[in-house]
């Protein structure tokens, strides 16, 4: 299925210092809950994939599609983040006066 990806041109090279990141990010968010919202580990997957790659050649969808298939997604969980995927992120300001960057249900605080 993915046989035809050059994953060599499309990715930065990928190490276990990448994977630590990861592992990274989902403990800081869990020691921050209220800081990074709605974002699980598939979703940071996504963000962490989705910024490192040339994506002029490679769809994202099959990214989604790899993840999907991790995570054993089913076909509403995978829209999901086809939806994330295209949202576009905006600022919003929350009712304490805080600042979140949001990208469809997914928000990150950003700071005071």
């Amino acid at each position: 299925m993915y046989n035809d990806i050059n994953f060599e041109k499309t990715m930065n090279e990928k190490s276990l210092r990448d994977i630590s990141k990861l592992f990274e990010r989902m403990l800081t968010k869990e020691k921050n809950i209220e800081k990074y919202i709605n974002i699980g580990l598939k979703e940071n997957i996504l963000f962490y994939i989705i910024s490192s790659i040339n994506e002029s050649l490679i769809n994202v969808l099959i990214i989604i599609d790899i993840i999907k298939e991790i995570f054993h997604l089913d076909d509403e969980n995978t829209k999901e983040l086809y939806k994330l995927d295209n949202a576009f992120p905006s600022i919003i300001l929350k009712e304490d006066e805080k600042k979140y960057i949001k990208r469809n249900y997914c928000e990150v605080y950003l700071g005071d």
